[in-house]
């Protein structure tokens, strides 16, 4: 990958690997675009941030229970 930003055939190739995407699962249709297309554009912005995976995964939990803490 190169030093700044990798391209997203070489994101693809590291993080979805044909072996895992082209498994049969129960996936819903969200799932596979969020976490198969959208993902891999969000990640190529934070590749070259000090933003660690850890952080992403603290603030998605927060915003999901944002909504149902905050509002009875």
């Amino acid at each position: 990958m190169s030093a700044t930003r990798p391209t997203l055939t070489e994101l693809r190739a590291v993080s979805q690997p044909a072996t895992v995407v082209g498994r049969v699962s129960g996936e819903h249709w969200a799932g596979r675009l969020f976490h198969r297309h959208l993902s891999l554009h969000v990640t190529r912005l934070l590749v070259p941030t000090r933003v660690t995976p850890n952080s992403v995964t603290a603030t998605m939990f927060l915003t999901g229970l944002g909504p149902r803490c905050c509002c009875p």
